[in-house]
């Protein structure tokens, strides 16, 4: 083999690493634009400032003398909460991955955001009537969980201009799959588990 010959070779096979790279970058570009939208950003605001509410109850337990049962149940009441907000992110994250459904938020994203603040207030709902009444009664109402309600309108404000993308990415959201949003949606914007939240700020 020549040089000429090697050298084009060499210039296939780079190509051909490429490739992906080249292909994945729409996806990817499409993605940091709708996890980068102001429904996201407030999303994780919220998240951060219902973490609060853990980390602030870890401190007081190590003060006052809660019972085991007393403490498990109000981490019980949390982590029930979270997987209550964490199913927004999962039903929006299925139904971006089903093409009827996705057709649906790309023409109707009023209706579709309806559908997502109805998630939410039964999110709320739930939170208020676990969590924030177990975190009240224990601590006396020193802590009580309540600091990020008052963002959800805000956060429900947001949705509809969030789902509106759905339109304009429509193309490159076809190309996705599950464990790419998973990676990329879920994991950055769910809400963590006690211990999870107890563990990083030890850290």
């Amino acid at each position: 083999m020549n040089l000429k010959s090697f050298q084009l070779l060499v210039c296939f096979f780079f190509i051909l690493a490429t490739l992906p790279a080249q292909n994945n970058s729409g996806i990817y570009t499409t993605l940091n634009v709708f996890l980068g939208s102001d429904f996201f950003v407030e999303y994780k605001n919220i998240r951060s400032r219902a973490e609060e509410a853990v980390i602030n109850f870890e401190r007081e337990k190590a003060i006052y003398d809660y019972s085991e049962e007393e403490v498990n149940k109000v981490m019980s009441a949390y982590n029930s909460s979270a997987e209550y907000f964490n199913l927004v992110l999962k039903n929006i994250q299925r139904d971006m991955m089903q093409k009827h459904k996705r057709k649906y938020m790309a023409r109707f994203p009023e209706d579709y955001a309806k559908q997502v603040e109805m998630d939410l207030a039964r999110a709320k709902e739930f939170y208020e009537a676990t969590f924030k009444k177990e975190v009240s009664d224990l601590t006396e109402g020193r802590i009580t969980g309540a600091g990020f309600l008052a963002q959800i309108p805000v956060l429900i404000k947001y949705i509809k201009a969030g789902i509106s993308l759905i339109k304009k990415i429509d193309k490159e959201i076809k190309k996705m799959n599950m464990k790419m949003l998973d990676t990329y949606l879920y994991e950055p914007n769910r809400f963590r588990m006690w211990d999870e939240i107890i563990g990083g700020a030890n850290q």
